[in-house]
């Protein structure tokens, strides 16, 4: 096989590299896990499981609620506790049969209460929970915040071994640096820290695509029946956590089409070809395949003339047989009640499809295709860095792979671009869509900047040493981001320090409304009386009317999130009145003020990465905000998307009732509808009358550039001639730096020109 691209070490003393190459793996031979990525899934571990009780209880993931529930509800049915029958009241359950089924009550869908009758995610998580609390049962009664405690250290173990499968296969296409820088970075990304932190799919789906795709190579190299038994298996388990996982196919087929195409020539050559020959055509296609420590030679021996084509396709048959199979056993009813599967399957496709359709959608209206996805993942899952390495990396994959392919690259590409061009496609855009392929572009990624640091340290050694400062730069980038994203969990959740204020400043029996339509609410608000807000449904004057009153009455108007305003003002067309009742509020012409806000904004040193949630929905941050949120150097990202804030560090705004207007008052304000073009000032772009002065006394245009000059006359001739001057200015910079390319950096040298003269 080709040998491994060579692994890169940062300069240093003899015994900081000796220390290295020890870290890492090559001091030794005995190493088969690096001490670096030992140490680094120890770390991934502890940062995924701290805050692991992030929502004291309150279980504030509305996704992770229905889980625990339907498991806590699952138990008490196959065991009769007290309570069960709660949980057959609603019309999918009433010809439940409490207790263990019998076998022909487990085939009938409509009595086996192991029938979750949910199907919006696979119904594997759930099954696993359920197996835990049975295991637990013996020692201890477990709650629904029990089950949380549980499920999310499943989630984190997952998302744990899914760094060891990354070091693996990027050790096996790039070599082992390309593999621990993986590792590295998907252990400090933000996105898999948080992700990790609820008890969701996406961290199994992960672990079981990458183990998917080592046996695809695995198959590819090694032509063992039991690869492609595996490979159905962790099929199988893909499907069976999520339903998205279709693209996954397309390298399958692509894997077993190319040892189609390939068996003719291999039966040809015959066993005197010799194993190398007999791989060759996967050499020119693919990085290597070996990992360390293994023979290269030894995989081709399955290349004997004996081997048909009936027998890969009975290997392909197997690993259908058993991805089925796996896919049954983990979710059996995924048949048994096939048509209230598809029931599901086809509502959810249509509110993936249609934002707007549930009120949780509506945020997603005109929101850009591809470009929302990369702006999320970029500015909030990963860090601008890290985003710049992983998509780069994906597009730089996609290129020199349309124009060399290489087939364990072809693979991973296959599956991700079909992937992506879905997500792009549909119009609802959750970060979590975007996820699964995070790994994948962090891994592409380090292959590519390990093999350009092993290339430029051919040709400059200054290259080299800056590509190597640069990835070292997107590696404390990385680092720092995801301490600072820790921070979030050091503190109770924003709802729940909204609450203890309200209980010690708000007097008992005050009326709260709370504007929290299809989000959730404030905890312990008993000693209150409180009203919902009904803000998604269509605007009318009855709604208005009834806002008015509402409004009149309230002491405290409590926002749980931005997910109603975020949408909903955004939502001109839709929702006139209400749209220009959140404008109106904002800016304090309702007479409430903001009396409390809670954030927690990811921070550290003094460094906070706040998102505007106020924007894009062309709102006025309520004034005294920006008070209330103290942070030496403020770094605001823009929007961020309901995911990344809503569940574990929204915004949480109390406004106060100070100016007690009665509905008369009220009601004219909020029959004005908003016209789509009303936008709030965006004041921290306006001059201020100082600096609008200073402005002004500089002088006109005509002042400061006389039109009859020369430069105004040929402007593009003058513009021509600056562009040279700075080029030449910048030539022996360039050269220096560029030498070891074929034109010695002349292309360059003008682009840096500019850049310098910029500066």
């Amino acid at each position: 096989m080709v040998a491994a691209a060579p692994e890169t070490t940062p300069p240093s003393p003899r015994g900081l590299r000796h220390l290295w190459r020890w870290a890492t793996g090559q001091e030794a031979s005995r190493w088969r896990f690096p001490p670096l990525l030992l140490a680094l899934l120890a770390i991934a571990l502890a940062l995924r499981l701290y805050g692991i009780s992030w929502d004291q209880g309150s279980l504030f993931h509305p996704d992770e609620r229905s889980i625990y529930m339907r498991v806590d509800c699952m138990y008490r049915v196959l065991t009769k506790a007290p309570g069960y029958g709660d949980c057959t009241r609603d019309a999918p359950f009433q010809q439940t049969q409490p207790g263990f089924p019998s076998p022909t009550e487990f085939l009938d869908a409509r009595k086996s209460p192991l029938n979750p009758h949910w199907f919006p995610l696979g119904t594997l998580i759930l099954y696993v929970l359920l197996a835990v609390k049975f295991a637990l049962a013996p020692i201890m009664t477990t709650d629904l915040q029990d089950l949380a405690m549980a499920g999310r250290t499943l989630a984190a173990l997952a998302d744990v071994a899914t760094i060891g499968m990354a070091y693996a296969m990027g050790a096996r296409l790039y070599g082992r640096g390309a593999g621990l820088l993986a590792a590295a970075l998907i252990t400090f990304a933000a996105i898999h820290i948080q992700i990790s932190h609820f008890y969701r799919p996406e961290p199994f789906y992960n672990l079981f695509l990458l183990v998917a795709f080592w046996q695809m190579l695995n198959v590819l190299e090694r032509h063992r029946v039991r690869d492609s038994a595996w490979l159905g298996v962790f099929i199988g388990l893909t499907f069976a956590t999520k339903a998205s996982a279709l693209p996954i196919l397309l390298p399958v087929a692509a894997a077993y089409g190319y040892l189609w195409m390939r068996r003719p020539r291999v039966e040809a050559q015959g066993p005197s070809a010799g194993s190398g020959q007999a791989l060759a055509p996967l050499h020119r296609l693919s990085s290597p395949l070996v990992g360390e420590g293994q023979d290269p030679q030894g995989v081709a021996h399955q290349g004997e003339p004996g081997q048909a084509r009936e027998a890969l396709a009975l290997r392909v048959l197997l690993t259908g047989v058993t991805a089925l199979a796996v896919y049954l056993l983990a979710t059996p009813y995924a048949l048994l009640s096939f048509p209230e599967l598809l029931e599901w399957d086809l509502r959810e496709l249509d509110i993936v499809r249609r934002a707007g359709i549930v009120p949780y959608t509506v945020q997603y209206i005109g929101a850009p295709r591809l470009v929302y996805e990369l702006q999320q993942t970029t500015l909030w899952g990963l860090g601008i860095p890290l985003g710049v390495l992983a998509w780069g990396g994906f597009l730089a994959a996609l290129a020199l792979n349309l124009w060399r392919p290489r087939l364990p690259q072809v693979l991973l590409l296959l599956w991700a671009v079909p992937l992506l061009f879905t997500i792009a496609a549909v119009q609802v855009k959750f970060l979590r869509y975007t996820f699964p392929l995070v790994p994948v572009f962090i891994l592409l990624g380090s292959g590519l900047a390990v093999q350009a640091i092993a290339w430029l340290q051919k040709h400059s050694r200054l290259a080299s040493r800056a590509a190597i400062a640069g990835v070292a730069l997107v590696v404390a980038a990385t680092v720092f981001y995801a301490l600072a994203f820790e921070s979030i969990y050091t503190h109770p959740h924003t709802a729940v320090q909204a609450s203890r204020w309200l209980n010690a400043n708000a007097p008992p029996g005050a009326e709260i409304l709370t504007d929290n339509h299809w989000d959730e609410g404030i905890p312990d608000l008993g000693r209150y009386q409180v009203t919902q807000l009904p803000m998604f449904d269509g605007d009318s004057a009855a709604k208005m009317d009834s806002l008015a009153r509402n409004l009149s009455r309230a002491d405290y108007l409590v926002f749980y999130s931005n997910r109603t305003y975020g949408a909903i003002a955004r939502a001109v067309e839709r929702y006139p009145y209400s749209s220009a009742y959140y404008l109106a509020l904002f800016r304090g012409d309702l007479g409430f003020q903001l009396a409390a806000s809670f954030s927690s904004y990811p921070s550290l040193l003094g460094v906070a990465f706040a998102d505007d949630p106020f924007t894009r929905a062309g709102l006025p941050a309520p004034q005294g905000l920006r008070e209330q949120q103290g942070a030496a150097i403020w770094l605001d990202l823009g929007y961020a998307d309901n995911d990344v804030i809503t569940y574990d560090h929204p915004l949480t705004l109390v406004f106060q009732n100070t100016a007690r207007w009665n509905k008369d008052q009220l009601l004219p304000l909020l029959l004005q509808p908003r016209a789509p073009g009303d936008r709030a000032p965006q004041q921290p772009l306006m001059l201020t009358p100082q600096e609008l002065a200073v402005q002004q006394s500089g002088g006109t245009w005509r002042d400061l550039f006389h039109p009859g000059s020369l430069a105004n006359r040929i402007p593009v001739l003058a513009w021509l001639f600056l562009v040279e001057t700075a080029f030449l200015a910048t030539w022996p910079l360039a050269f220096a730096v560029f030498r070891g390319l074929h034109d010695r950096g002349y292309l360059l040298a003008k682009a840096l020109a500019l850049l310098l003269l910029a500066y």
